[in-house]
């Protein structure tokens, strides 16, 4: 019997482990996104609109790239 309260409390500590560790991730992946949030709620439009510039450029040199490999 003392062998089965043993063995469940380590099942419960490791449980506990996992789930303490899972919700640290969630914690860390939350302050990530805030901040990613804060980031972008201070850019005025003109940031957004050189990101677009520069998404389109980038779209423009791969359609060369991959141009280039055709050859």
């Amino acid at each position: 019997m003392d062998n089965t309260i043993d063995s469940l409390q380590i099942e419960i500590e490791s449980n506990f482990k996992s789930a303490d560790n899972g919700i640290n991730k969630l914690k860390n992946s939350i302050k990530k996104l805030v901040a990613i949030n804060e980031s972008l709620a201070n850019m005025n439009s003109n940031s957004s609109v050189k990101i677009r510039e520069l998404a389109t450029s980038l779209e423009k040199l791969k359609a060369a790239g991959d141009g280039i490999g055709e050859l």
